[in-house]
């Protein structure tokens, strides 16, 4: 009955298009072309961003947009006629096709302002040209052209199915579509093709060609290996089996790949494997290299260890490779990381020192097999980075290629039945081998806070149980500012790590509101928290700043003019929007942050005594110590005898003045001051909540370079007892995990320091990892005459 579904659909679409394209609509003739008419000018404003014939050479046809912008009027009637003679169409296909290429035009700056109407009106539009002109490549091309807009669109892919399958030679349009080279769609055109006509599989593979490293490829590349190897006539296809290799290896399939190597005939096993270098370019030599290297590792991870070393041991016999062109170096850097992670994997011994494995990036390089591999070197010392290793493999879970959903229907690619199912069998069985290597390791150690007795922990505990300290009540902003001789300033220079939102003057007197993240470690979420700086002569030196206890979005975002002066007598008056941030948005880097609630017109009130208050007078006001966890009633809350203003380490009883040598506390100092000093802390980039207008833009500009500092205070994710002895550049306080999650709750979302530190075994070499979520890095530190010299390998920011 397939006939009789396939009649219904093209009735069904001869309606929709009756409706869509003659105007029989409620939208009307008129609306639509008025339109149509609009964005065939939208796209003619476009200019040379519109032209398409580069993407269509490969189809030896003009690119649409072209033809449609083509020398002439830019009408409609105009348009219409080029497609219809550069396509040899038929007037009404012609019309249909223009319709399907103006409606994919997006009618504002950005292409999230095409709706889903458009988009469905785009396919429909197609569907009703390839009923005037079935298989024709021109309008197969176009709805693979655009699938990033249409994919969505409901009956996309059963569109582009029905256009191959009612076409005069299906194969044949399958395999001109192919040469699209469409990552989407591309295999899956070549595997149509020979479902169909298997003998069409040698002019497949030379169309799509062997030099795709993708998930979809590879399914296409091992169900042509199985076919052309089941021939006994058929040569045996050394380029293709090498590319397969290359990608099973990569994709979390060494079982298959090593199938597959031992499959090879003598011959292409030799020239593998052969020293003599022969004709090869240096890419070639290079990807030989690579190649030979995968297969080592991969047999040195199944347990066959005399097998690995004869692959291992060819690589090392070559000489290394110089490359020349820009490409080639790039093969050569990877080459080098390679050689050096093999080398290591092949000399490393049960209870050898394996912190050179911290340093190498053997999963990156051999995937699942340099994973377990790695893990099993650091298991004894290192557990905790085997268990980082193991888990982020398992949590690939997208190298399943059959979780990438076929496009076209399985009964249209038979072809590729075989090779998935295998493919999902050899990832199962490499996810069985990740976890039960996880399974043997230590179990993880206990959360932070519990290593040691810590005196602290019952007060923090305490404080956080309290809430958080307010000074501000909220109040209807007035609607007028009345007499005031506090003037508005636009410019004004403030102290580093603070950015104005708002200053006002009233003679040489100055008040400013600005953001910094000294006590609000929010990285790229928003500037931080709100604080208040005054002057009394123009802003040439400024007063203490003071804190207000508020933060960008928690709930309030201050506003940059206000009826009402910052100002009135003593009592500080900040005009303000309720603009609570979702924490359940934030994403990294955070570019599509939203807002659970949201209130205008609203003004924060607080007397200026209550930002000064400081009821202990250790020098640190109540709305700092609040936000520090420390006793506001006491001016010493650890009790070592060092004031909270004057002691580094708030939380931390001081030891004694002559502790014994502690590694870790010399290292943790060490790197305070080096991310202290800024010579290696990438900036983070605020987007910040949208603004109304800005909502529909996901490529808006960042607002602002956040403004950070770890040098004046450091909110710290590690263990109070690994403080002891830590010498610090300014204020640093830590949390436990359990405290974190507390004090998050407390204040809503931050992100304190977090500091990973693993030694060798002689006690001269540590690495130290450093992430604050949103942006972290590492060090590689050396001990030299007796103090730690620290190596920056590199850092990241989302």
């Amino acid at each position: 009955m397939r006939w009789m579904d396939r009649w219904l659909g093209r009735v069904f679409v001869l309606l929709v298009a009756t409706i869509v394209f003659t105007g029989a609509a409620p939208r009307g003739q008129a609306a639509r072309e008025a339109e149509l008419t609009s964005l065939l000018r939208h796209l003619a404003a476009q200019g040379e961003d519109a032209s398409d014939s580069e993407e269509w050479r490969g189809l030896e046809l003009p690119g649409p947009n072209d033809v449609i912008l083509g020398k002439g009027a830019r009408t409609l009637g105009a348009a219409a006629a080029r497609l219809q003679k550069a396509y040899a169409l038929t007037p009404e296909a012609a019309r249909h096709f223009l319709a399907a290429r103006l409606w994919l035009v997006p009618p504002g700056e950005s292409w999230d302002s095409l709706s889903k109407e458009q988009a469905l009106r785009a396919l429909e539009a197609h569907r009703a040209a390839l009923l005037e002109a079935p298989g024709h490549p021109a309008l197969v091309a176009s709805l693979i052209d655009n699938v990033s807009e249409l994919l969505n669109a409901p009956g996309y892919t059963r569109a582009v199915a029905e256009a191959l399958d009612t076409a005069p030679d299906p194969a044949q349009l399958a395999l001109r579509l192919a040469r699209f080279q469409h990552y989407t769609w591309s295999s899956e055109f070549a595997a149509y093709a020979v479902s169909r006509e298997p003998e069409l599989l040698p002019q497949a593979l030379d169309i799509f060609g062997l030099d795709s490293n993708q998930g979809r490829a590879t399914q296409f590349y091992l169900a042509a290996w199985r076919a052309l190897t089941a021939s006994q006539q058929a040569p045996f296809p050394r380029q293709l089996a090498e590319r397969l290799v290359r990608n099973l290896l990569t994709q979390s399939q060494p079982a298959l790949a090593l199938k597959v190597v031992e499959a090879f005939p003598a011959d292409a096993r030799q020239a593998l494997l052969a020293k003599d270098e022969g004709a090869l370019s240096a890419e070639q030599r290079l990807a030989r290299d690579e190649l030979g290297l995968g297969i080592a590792v991969t047999l040195l991870a199944a347990g066959r260890e005399a097998e690995a070393r004869l692959w291992y041991e060819a690589v090392k016999a070559r000489p290394v490779v110089a490359p020349d062109e820009r490409d080639e170096k790039r093969l050569a850097k990877r080459a080098k990381s390679q050689r050096e992670c093999a080398d290591f994997l092949f000399t490393w011994k049960p209870g050898a020192d394996s912190f050179e494995m911290l340093l190498l990036h053997v999963d990156d390089v051999f995937g699942t097999a340099g994973a377990l591999l790695s893990a099993r070197a650091l298991a004894e010392r290192f557990p905790g980075r085997a268990r980082d290793k193991l888990q982020w493999e398992l949590r690939n879970d997208d190298r399943s290629v059959v979780k990438e959903l076929l496009l076209l229907p399985a009964d249209r690619l038979r072809f590729l039945s075989d090779a998935r199912a295998d493919m999902e069998a050899g990832f199962q069985e490499e996810r069985s081998r990740l976890e039960q290597a996880l399974a043997q390791l230590p179990p993880p150690p206990e959360p932070r806070g519990t290593v040691a007795p810590d005196p602290m922990a019952a007060r923090i505990s305490a404080h956080l149980a309290t809430p958080a300290l307010l000074v501000f009540s909220e109040k209807e902003l007035p609607k007028t500012r009345g007499n005031t001789t506090w003037k508005p300033m636009k410019t004004l220079e403030l102290p580093d790590g603070f950015r104005l939102v708002r200053a006002e003057r009233s003679n040489q007197k100055v008040i400013a509101v600005a953001l910094s993240q000294r006590l609000d470690p929010v990285g790229e979420l928003s500037g931080g928290g709100y604080w208040v700086l005054l002057s009394e002569d123009g802003g040439q030196h400024w007063e203490a700043p003071l804190y207000t206890g508020l933060r960008q979005y928690q709930p309030y975002e201050l506003e940059k003019a206000s009826p009402v002066p910052l100002l009135d007598g003593q009592v500080l008056r900040l005009a303000a929007s309720v603009r609570q941030l979702d924490e359940k948005s934030v994403t990294f880097p955070p570019i599509d942050l939203e807002v659970k609630r949201e209130v205008k017109n609203r003004m924060l009130e607080a007397p200026l005594a209550a930002l000064r208050q400081d009821t202990d007078g250790d020098g640190l006001t109540d709305l700092v110590e609040d936000r520090l966890l420390l006793d506001m009633k006491a001016a010493d809350t650890d009790g070592d005898g060092v004031p909270d203003g004057n002691d580094t380490l708030p939380q931390v009883p001081a030891v004694s003045s002559a502790p014994p040598a502690d590694v870790r506390a010399e290292l943790v100092s060490a790197l305070l001051f080096e991310l202290a000093g800024k010579k290696d802390v990438p900036p983070g980039l605020v987007t910040g909540v949208p603004s109304e207008e800005a909502q529909a833009d996901p490529l808006r500009l960042p607002q602002f370079q956040a403004p950070t500092s770890l040098e004046d205070l450091c909110f710290l994710s590690l263990d109070r007892s690994e403080l002891r002895g830590v010498h610090a550049p300014g204020t640093t306080v830590t949390f436990s995990d359990a405290e974190l999650q507390r004090a998050r709750e407390r204040f809503g979302m931050f992100f304190p320091l977090d500091v990973e530190i693993h030694v060798n075994l002689a006690g001269d070499r540590a690495l130290l990892v450093w992430n604050e979520r949103w942006r972290g890095g590492s060090f590689l530190a050396r001990r030299d005459k007796g103090r730690w010299v620290l190596e920056s390998r590199g850092n990241w920011v989302t």
